[in-house]
């Protein structure tokens, strides 16, 4: 029935659902801390915005990072604490869909969700974020950097859909080379790629997508994928299937890292 099909509500996650997937792509614990950590909400901001550091559990990397850096100051070496302290722990690309079949309501929902995503990143310690749209090219809209509340803001206002094609494969290349140029991004350095898409793109273009996905995970250590589904008859099982890459790596994630973000059954008008 064509009326009830466009009178079905949106389907997106709960606060709770969300917050439990920014902890989990920003590694820091899992669904069950998200309830005791609530960074989106920014509630222990500091004056200019930035989110003060969480509390970790014991299994979480930056806690290891930490105790490694005692550790070494205990030992006496100084320097390789430093080192330590100084690295990148996280560096977070968020791919953002600006082609034609992305209408203004589904690009809007993406936006809202990049504010709050970013100060989830951002409350990692030593994280950096970046924001690239991409249709049948890309455009970097932020930088790859530290978490700056003006310029992130100012990145989000300012992006003016591209229209055009839906070209994954040169998403995910252009994140991949901002990763390389990272040159604080070391190899205990987590990189995510966060897909915020319909995902309907034909098999060519999704056979070359997970290849790129394939390719940059071989190039460069401790990458990750997450996809968020955003618009009508998103192809989530295309998108699950990128994400995990035609290799075995990452079989069986699919399902786990991805979300519905703001999603509705296409109406067959």
């Amino acid at each position: 029935n064509l009326t009830t099909k466009a009178a079905e509500p949106w389907r997106k996650p709960s606060m709770f659902e969300l917050q439990a997937a920014l902890q989990d792509l920003a590694g820091r614990g899992s669904s069950s801390s998200a309830s005791s950590s609530s960074s989106s909400s920014c509630g222990s901001c500091s004056s200019d915005g930035t989110p003060s550091s969480p509390s970790y559990s014991v299994s979480d990397s930056s806690q290891h990072s930490s105790s490694t850096a005692v550790r070494a100051v205990a030992d006496g070496t100084v320097a390789a604490a430093a080192a330590t302290e100084a690295a990148d722990t996280l560096a977070v690309v968020f791919l953002v869909d600006g082609s034609g079949s992305v209408g203004e309501e589904d690009f809007s929902c993406m936006t809202e969700f990049l504010e709050t995503a970013g100060q989830a990143v951002a409350a990692v310690p030593n994280s950096k974020v970046s924001i690239v749209q991409f249709s049948n090219d890309t455009r970097v809209e932020v930088p790859l950097g530290a978490w700056q509340k003006a310029v992130f803001e100012a990145g989000i206002k300012n992006m003016v859909r591209m229209n055009g094609g839906t070209n994954i494969a040169t998403a995910v290349a252009k994140a991949g080379s901002l990763f390389k140029a990272c040159s604080s991004c070391g190899p205990s350095t987590r990189r995510v790629l966060v897909l915020l898409t319909d995902g309907r793109i034909d098999s060519y273009q999704a056979r070359e997508a997970g290849q790129m996905v394939a390719q940059l995970a071989d190039e460069q250590a401790n990458v990750g994928l997450w996809a968020f589904g955003v618009g009508r008859g998103v192809d989530a099982p295309e998108l699950m299937r990128i994400i995990e890459g035609p290799g075995a790596g990452a079989k069986g994630l699919g399902q786990e890292r991805y979300v519905e973000l703001c999603v509705r059954d296409d109406a067959p008008w």
